[in-house]
């Protein structure tokens, strides 16, 4: 093949990629942000049900936080799974496509998704669970305080 041919699918290579970075990127930003908000919201809420100094504290505003910050949290799972994600592997399959079909040597994400395939753990699962686990455990443990 010519270079020509080369260099046009690098080019498409390329951009192909830029679009699946961007959504890796947004679900990043969105992980990220989510954790930060249920982290900043938690202690927010620790601090205002502080009753008195003796350290009492409004179990049922606790009780409530946790549960609505658990509704959040798993809106933005589904978001997450349901859509973002949805996105990103449609964008990989994209440059998969485009390396398969190439007459050059790309194969860098043909590689990463090998390796993560390869993989028995699902890190996104395991980024949820863990922080919704910690969230329905609140609720158990407050439950009981506010009757």
């Amino acid at each position: 093949m010519s270079n020509s041919t080369d260099s046009e699918e690098f080019k498409k290579w390329v951009e192909y990629e830029k679009i699946a970075m961007h959504f890796n990127e947004l679900i990043i930003q969105l992980r990220v942000r989510a954790l930060a908000g249920v982290g900043a919201v938690s202690v927010l809420v620790g601090f205002m049900s502080k009753v008195s100094p003796t350290g009492e504290y409004n179990w049922g505003l606790l009780f409530v936080a946790l549960v609505a910050l658990t509704i959040a949290w798993f809106a933005i799972l589904v978001l997450d799974l349901f859509y973002y994600n949805r996105l990103l592997s449609g964008s990989v399959n994209a440059v998969l496509e485009v390396e398969k079909a190439s007459s050059s040597n790309l194969d860098m994400s043909t590689k990463i998704a090998n390796e993560v395939s390869s993989s028995c753990i699902d890190g996104r699962y395991w980024f949820y669970g863990i922080v919704l686990f910690t969230l329905i455990i609140g609720i158990y443990l407050t439950y009981p305080k506010i009757q």
